[in-house]
């Protein structure tokens, strides 16, 4: 694996092409990274591709490079969406850093009836610019899609129909089940103090299933990281 600093580039170039970075990662990578003429570097488009450059030019507002090297990476064999309630402060940041890592396709803010936090329209903005710095410590080249932040009962309406939905309750039934029916799945995590009567009512008439998550109570973000993983972990195994 490349030890290569790693840079964001939504549109990036055929080999032997040149291009710049935006101002902002070329800021970073002048100032912050220190990276200078003749240097070799990492970029991911977020869509699925990665390259290798060398660089060309540095300035303080433009980073020039050329790509060397371009291949384009399969996506995971599970679509996972995670409809989650937004944790407080810096959980929201963990959270989102941590789903990238994992591979999510998705995060959907919800406004839950009983959320303590009311994500608004700079949560999308926020949660992408935390899940793009995700992308390239990870090297992932999948950027997930930041959802507009919306309630339970507007979610579904937005959900493909080829998709299953399960989410997490105590008690509830094994999260592999229903990934043996569909390799698109939305996952809905609720606040601290649970779905309601009626959104759990609006989940089940959409067809989604409770799913346990362990026997202990998770805070919020680590009930959407957990079930991630048991998500996304057994599509990366070998048959």
């Amino acid at each position: 694996m490349t030890t290569d600093p790693c840079f964001y580039c939504p549109d990036l170039p055929a080999v032997g092409g040149s291009h710049q970075l935006s101002e902002e990662e070329s800021r970073h990578a002048g100032a912050s990274r220190r990276i200078r003429a003749g240097d070799t570097i990492s970029l991911l488009d977020g869509g699925g591709t990665l390259a290798a450059a060398v660089v060309d030019a540095v300035s303080r507002r433009a980073l020039a490079f050329t790509v060397r090297e371009r291949r384009t990476v399969p996506p995971p064999g599970t679509a996972l969406t995670v409809a989650c309630a937004v944790p407080k402060g810096e959980r929201f940041r963990t959270m989102v850093d941590m789903l990238t890592q994992i591979g999510v396709a998705g995060i959907v803010p919800l406004r839950c009836e009983r959320s303590t936090v009311k994500p608004g329209p700079s949560t999308v903005d926020r949660g992408r610019r935390i899940a793009i710095e995700a992308c390239k410590q990870s090297r992932n080249p999948f950027v997930p899609a930041i959802a507009q932040p919306v309630s339970v009962h507007e979610s579904l309406a937005r959900i493909p129909g080829t998709a299953v939905l399960a989410y997490a309750e105590a008690g509830g039934g094994a999260l592999a089940e229903r990934l043996e029916e569909s390799d698109s799945l939305c996952l809905y995590i609720g606040p601290e103090g649970g779905f309601t009567e009626a959104e759990v009512s609006a989940l089940a008439g959409r067809g989604a299933r409770p799913v346990g998550l362990g026997g202990n109570i998770l805070r919020v973000e680590m009930a959407a990281v957990a079930g991630a993983v048991l998500a996304m972990i057994p599509a990366e195994r070998p048959a």
